[in-house]
């Protein structure tokens, strides 16, 4: 009923449940999630808890879950996200603005008028004591 090649070729992993909770399909990527972090999973029935949720948030996967209907019946699709590209541009990205900020109090400490304009003359950023200086 879900077997589908676009589905087994995704990079997200995709697991539709019953009502019983009981798996009534997995693609690809899915079955490899949960065997490298679910040693003891029963891949019969599976329930998304908020502490496999929280898990799971800590192993950089994002899930997402709906409801859908096929044929008056009804599934949960559960997906899982890969965010670890995510979190390490987030992690990145903190640093440097943790440097930025040490670097702009240094620079503010500096009694010397300190500014910066771009490549079209606009004035990007100036010291404390220079902004002192222009009121």
């Amino acid at each position: 009923m879900f077997k589908n090649l676009l589905l087994d070729n995704l990079t997200i992993g995709i697991l539709v449940l019953n009502q019983e909770f009981e798996v009534k399909y997995l693609n690809k990527y899915m079955k490899e999630i949960l065997k490298q972090y679910f040693k003891n999973i029963d891949m019969k029935y599976f329930k998304i808890s908020d502490t496999l949720k929280n898990k799971l948030g800590k192993l950089h996967l994002e899930v997402k879950e709906c409801e859908i209907e096929i044929d008056k019946e009804k599934y949960i699709q559960i997906e899982f996200h890969d965010v670890s590209r995510l979190k390490n541009l987030e992690k990145d990205l903190e640093e440097k603005s943790k440097n930025k900020n040490k670097l702009v109090a240094m620079l503010d400490t500096v009694q010397e008028f300190i500014f910066y304009l771009d490549s079209e003359g606009r004035l990007e950023y100036y010291n404390k004591a220079y902004a002192e200086y222009l009121n």
